[in-house]
């Protein structure tokens, strides 16, 4: 399902309620709050009420299918390194790559549709380093962060489809890599986002 959205107000500087048009749920009507260090930085480059449609979805149209966390960890047969990547319903995103060496790269973006089967991700800012086990959990040693800025332009599909054991997948398959070199062109989907998520390199 598609929604337009569109600035209808500024309650105070540097604040932009958005609101999904043609519904009239008020509980659709919701504050736009960055997620990460780029887009604070693009916000304030758009301060008071001014237009930030090049810092997220407002003004654009979003695919809700696409909104959660996809990976092609069950795509393929045992591998080196997997990938994944995660869409967030306020139109901000990120890939996650890892492989067994212990290495991960993250890319932070936000994210458009360009029509019914296209869109546009517009990368903000790259981390990486080093994870590693500790009991059980994984932790994630940042070893260096810097501003990017690049746009990748991808088609896509979504359809029912099978991981490569024969499971029941929902599939996300891109006309092309997404990085090529880490992060390839088909995924399924893992899971739900939690409302405050953020990616594993993100500190608050």
């Amino acid at each position: 399902m598609f929604r337009e959205l569109s600035v209808v107000e500024c309650t105070k500087p540097r604040t932009t309620v958005a609101a999904v048009s043609s519904v009239s749920r008020p509980d659709l009507c919701t504050s736009w709050r960055p997620s990460s260090v780029a887009d604070v930085q693009c916000l304030a480059a758009f301060s008071g009420c001014r237009d930030i449609s090049s810092c997220a979805n407002i003004g654009g149209m979003l695919d809700r299918r696409l909104v959660g966390y996809w990976s092609d960890k069950d795509m393929y047969m045992a591998g080196m390194e997997a990938a994944d990547i995660a869409f967030r319903a306020d139109g901000t995103g990120w890939t996650y790559w890892s492989n067994a060496a212990g290495g991960f790269e993250v890319l932070r973006f936000v994210w458009r549709q360009a029509s019914r089967s296209a869109l546009t991700l517009r990368v903000r800012e790259y981390a990486g380093g080093t994870w590693s086990l500790d009991r059980g959990t994984v932790i994630h040693q940042l070893r260096s962060q810097h501003a990017d800025d690049r746009q990748i332009a991808l088609g896509y599909e979504i359809s029912a489809g099978q991981k490569v054991y024969g499971d029941p997948a929902t599939v996300l398959q891109f006309d092309k890599k997404v990085i090529p070199g880490s992060v390839d062109s088909r995924f399924a989907l893992d899971r739900e986002l939690a409302a405050d998520e953020h990616d594993p390199a993100y500190s608050s």
